[in-house]
This record gives C-alpha cells, structure tokens and sequence, in this order.
C-alpha cells in the first residue's frame, strides 16, 4: 500500500475515535453536579401567637407619692436614691390657703353650735319647736363634717414615708404649683419583688391568662440570656387617653442586679389552643404577605416545592397553619440555591 492510501485510512480510522471522545467530554461537562444543603426536622406542637410589648422595671411595692389637695409646694426634704424611713416628712405645701380653710370651718362649727344651744332653750320655754331644734342640730353636724374634711386636708398637705424604703424619682421642686394627686416622688419599698409593667391594646390582652409565661429581653444586658417571668395582674379596663390596658408581669430575677426603670422587651407566651408546624425561618423562600414556599427532600435526591401559610414566627422558628402535612424534613442551608429540577446531597 503506498503512502498517501495509508494515511487516508488512518485518518477515516482516528476521527470517529475523536468525535466519539468529544461527544463524551461534552456530555460529561453538562452533568450538573448536586446542590449541597442542610435539612432540619419539622415539629408539630400546640402553641399560640406570642404577644410582644415593652416596659419598665418597678419593684412591687412603688409607690406614687402626691398631695391630696393642690397649691405651691414649700418644701422637698429628700434627694433621688435616699434611703427613708416610715412616717419621715418628705414633702409639705404652703399651707396659708388651707389653714384659713380650717379656720373658716371651725367657725362655722362654733356658730351651729351656738344656734343649736340657743333653738335648745328656746324649746324649753316653748318658743321653738321640734323641728327647729332638730334643723339646728343637722346644720351643727354639717359644720362638723366639713371641719373634718378641712382638717383632712391639711393633714394631706404633707407627703409622709409609707414604710422604710428609698426615693427613686423626684418629680417636681419647691415653689411649682401642683395640682391635687398629682405625683411629686416615686418611692419604692424594702421588698424586693420586681414587675414589668407593659400596655397592651384589646385584641392582645384578651389573649392572656394570669399565669402565661414570658420571657423578658433587657438591653442593659446584651448577650445576657431572657429573664422569666409570669403575667400577674392584667387590669379589667382601659387606661386614658391612650386605651391601653396594663399587664403585670412578675419577674424572677435570677441575680440580675436590676434597677427601677430599666426597659426590658416582652415575649408573652399565651395559652396553648392552636396545632402549628414549626420549621427554621431560614427555610422560607419567596415571602408574599402570609405565604411562602419551603423545599422539601425526596429520597430519590430531588426536592419538592411547598406552599406554606405562616402563622407566626417563634424566636429563629416560623409557625405554619398548613402546607407541611406528612413532611418531616425541610431544606435549611442551600435553599436559596434550588429549584424544580435541582439535584441535592444532604450534608449532616
């Protein structure tokens, strides 16, 4: 054979071979190779909404301090953070206005008097009669009962400790003009029982029992974990202007070195009446209103897109009301990477 038909066969031999190898390098490089992801068990529990406010610290036992009467305060003896006593003078008014008050009132006591003894002996002599006598005699008690109401104000123009404590907030100063209940001094007492006091609007407290458990989140502790605490006391009306009805929450200190007024948030844990799916939030996709959608492992490798509707979300979980039945595995990490006809390798 001579050359030239030699290497013509060679050839017609060699480019099927080479077309085959490229074929094969072609298909090969269009394998898609699995996604990597995570997956997590769903668990089904009977959980409520949690209700979320803030508030502030107090002890059980704070109390508002105020006069009963207004007028011009004359003096204020104690400082914020003073230690005091039962029945130590805090606070007292100018008292000019309601001693002439009281002074007026016994007058008129002394007058009702003097017109009950004289109608008296006017009836002895049968110049009065009965009902005179006994006109003088409620006109005597009248004056009296206003004396007393004059003289309880003027007791009431002076603050005095309730027990032994210590002043936690002064609020107003010598020679502001007060009106009546108005609060002057924030006193707390010797115990040591903490509250959090948060408002709540009507469709929330409701929802509480006394009892519920909450978890409080201070800010003034960052990093620290949640203190525990139970609802106590939840208030049967509205407080004005703002409609708001107050929950107390008593807390459990657990050695935290608290202080009146620090802001904690709360996370109120209500009564359990509802059946959800709980799952990673990290597993939602495609967040639109209350749905979203979740991937869930086949065991053949490939995945299945879910709707789900969200109920709620509980701490680094979501509650769903439904889109889960019979699933017990959903796609964490990786699940943004995913679609209809991805291939996945579960890592642990």
């Amino acid at each position: 054979m001579n050359r030239p038909a030699s290497a013509l066969l060679l050839v017609s031999l060699l480019v099927p071979t080479l077309a085959a190898c490229r074929e094969g390098h072609t298909e090969q490089a269009h394998v898609t190779p699995p996604t990597v992801v995570r997956v997590a068990g769903v668990e089904r529990v009977q959980r409520a909404r949690p209700v979320v406010s803030t508030g502030a610290l107090a002890t059980k036992s704070e109390v508002r301090a105020s006069f009963k009467v207004g007028g011009i305060i004359r003096s204020i003896t104690v400082d914020e953070g003073q230690v005091i006593k039962k029945g130590q003078i805090l606070a007292t008014l100018t008292t000019t206005e309601i001693d002439a008050g009281v002074a007026q009132a016994q007058e008129a006591v002394d007058k009702a008097q003097r017109d009950r003894d004289r109608v008296a002996k006017l009836l002895d002599g049968r110049a009065a009669t009965g009902s005179q006598l006994e006109d003088a005699t409620t006109g005597l008690e009248v004056a009296r009962a206003q004396l007393r109401a004059a003289a309880f104000n003027r007791n009431h123009a002076v603050i005095r400790a309730p027990r032994d404590g210590k002043v936690l907030k002064r609020m107003a100063e010598p020679d502001e003009l007060v009106a009546p209940g108005q609060p002057i001094l924030v006193l707390s007492g010797d115990d040591t029982s903490w509250v959090l006091r948060v408002g709540l609007a009507d469709r929330d407290v409701v929802r509480l029992h006394q009892g519920d458990v909450a978890s409080l989140d201070f800010p003034a502790f960052p990093g620290a974990p949640p203190l525990t605490a139970t609802v106590s006391e939840i208030a049967s009306a509205a407080t004005p202007p703002l409609g708001t009805y107050e929950v107390e929450l008593r807390v459990s200190p657990a050695g935290r070195p608290l202080r009146a007024g620090m802001i904690a948030h709360a996370l109120i844990q209500p009564q359990a009446h509802e059946y959800v799916t709980l799952v990673p939030a990290v597993a939602l996709r495609d967040g639109n209103g209350t749905k979203a959608t979740v991937w869930v492992p086949r065991p053949d490798g490939s995945v299945e897109k879910r709707i789900v509707e969200t109920a709620f979300f509980d701490g680094d979980r979501v509650a769903l009301r439904s889109g889960l039945d019979g699933v017990d595995k959903v796609v964490t990490d990786g699940a943004p990477y995913l679609g209809e006809s991805s291939r996945i390798e579960v890592r642990p």
